[in-house]
């Protein structure tokens, strides 16, 4: 990447310069920049700004963002557990990272690929939720 440029054309740049949400503890994080996407916005917006109960589904979201944590380096939600995080907050650092995250090994390529299984998880409850309004 002599260039700068990482996968699908997106430009580097260090962990260090990331979201105040992502807080990476190590500067050898790799990131791309980033400038959200409509549809993006959308499901951030629609999440609700609350705990959600996630049914089955529960592990598998949860998992995810701990797998990621773990193999990234991340602490997303420092001192809060995982279940008590809001949707939208958890949608959103989801989303953040998706879009973000340059995987360099395989764990990471794991976690990594397990994120639009979560944050599609997560916009469908949002939905649902909606229409019971």
């Amino acid at each position: 990447m002599a260039n700068g440029i990482g996968h699908c054309g997106k430009r580097k740049k260090s962990g260090m310069d990331a979201s105040p949400l992502i807080q990476p503890h190590l500067d050898r994080l790799e990131m791309a920049d980033y400038m959200p996407e409509l549809s993006e916005l959308r499901m951030i917006a629609m999440a609700p700004d609350r705990p959600m109960d996630f049914g089955t589904d529960r592990e598998y979201i949860l998992g995810c963002l701990q797998e990621v944590e773990r193999s990234f380096g991340l602490d997303a939600f420092p001192g809060i557990a995982p279940e008590h995080v809001s949707a939208r907050a958890l949608i959103k650092q989801l989303i953040t990272w998706w879009r973000t995250l340059e995987p360099t090994d395989l764990n990471q390529q794991n976690a990594f690929g397990r994120m639009p299984g979560a944050i599609r998880l997560i916009d469908t409850y949002s939905l649902w939720v909606g229409e019971d309004k």
